[in-house]
């Protein structure tokens, strides 16, 4: 019996109290993190980096007036507004016919002078360059006017901003096609007015205005909420340097609905008398 007492306290009581041990330790490990929580600190990748558009080397930029210059991104196709998202207040949402005709009549069309009130301006297709295309149709402007815009471009091309031609020149054939479709949108020609410009009266007709928007947000083109993009934010800050500005301000003199996509070249004498009422008026 001693001898039994005996190996009970050497032998039994140290296993069992090693086996407790090892239970309660085993409890208490540290449950494995799941390998989702890792997050790599290396300083060589950034989200930034993977996202951003890599700058364009100088020394391989296309000359102005050259060629059209290709807008950026261009592997990846834009997708094409639906005719629902493409009604806006713009008088540019139909088709018109492009490239501009070389033998045209200018109409002879009074002044308009009541509100809103548009300026009335010759149509000039003369010495036009081509500047892109959007949606398979073909945009012109002056050749002054395309040399500055396609440098604009290209500027903010680099800085990651994609400002996109919608239209430019505009003969007033096609001008009287747009307006009689806006009537028929609005009601009558004083509501149609405030909207687009009547045959004759657009700066389009000139060859030194267009329509411009956001490659990256296409479903914005010819709509107010253009003026949320980062091409329209860029173009307040840089496009004077390049001698464009807003035709059509909030609360302009003329009592035209703001068109925040809708921009003029005012950068040469040529285009600074073509514009002069509009600016004498304005200032």
């Amino acid at each position: 019996m001693k001898s039994f007492i005996s190996a009970f306290r050497y032998f039994i009581i140290p296993i069992i109290v090693v086996m407790g041990v090892s239970i309660y330790l085993g409890f208490k490990q540290p449950a494995e993190l799941p390998t989702t929580a890792i997050v790599s600190t290396s300083p060589s990748v950034s989200s930034t980096s993977l996202n951003s558009p890599a700058p364009i080397p100088k020394n391989t930029l296309t000359p102005p007036l050259q060629r059209p210059y290709p807008l950026a991104n261009t592997s990846k196709a834009l997708p094409v507004p639906s005719p629902k998202q493409m009604v806006t207040g713009a008088d540019d949402i139909y088709s018109v016919s492009s490239p501009p005709p070389k033998n045209y009549t200018v109409l002879s069309l009074p002044n308009q002078t009541e509100i809103p009130f548009h300026i009335k301006y010759e149509e000039n297709a003369n010495d036009l360059v081509e500047i892109g295309i959007f949606y398979e149709r073909k945009a012109y402007l002056n050749r002054e006017a395309a040399e500055m815009f396609k440098q604009m471009q290209l500027a903010a091309q680099q800085e990651g901003i994609e400002i996109v031609p919608v239209s430019g020149f505009r003969s007033v054939a096609d001008q009287k096609k747009l307006f009689e479709r806006q009537i028929q949108r609005q009601g009558s020609k004083k509501a149609a007015s405030k909207l687009s410009a009547p045959p004759g009266f657009s700066e389009h007709h000139t060859g030194y205005a267009l329509d411009v928007g956001d490659g990256k947000s296409p479903n914005t083109i010819l709509k107010l909420t253009f003026d949320s993009t980062e091409a329209y934010r860029w173009l307040e800050v840089h496009a004077a340097q390049y001698g464009f500005e807003l035709s059509f301000p909030k609360n302009n003199f003329q009592g035209v609905s703001y068109e925040p996509w809708h921009w003029r070249f005012v950068g040469s004498a040529t285009a600074q008398e073509i514009f002069r009422v509009a600016k004498t008026q304005r200032q």
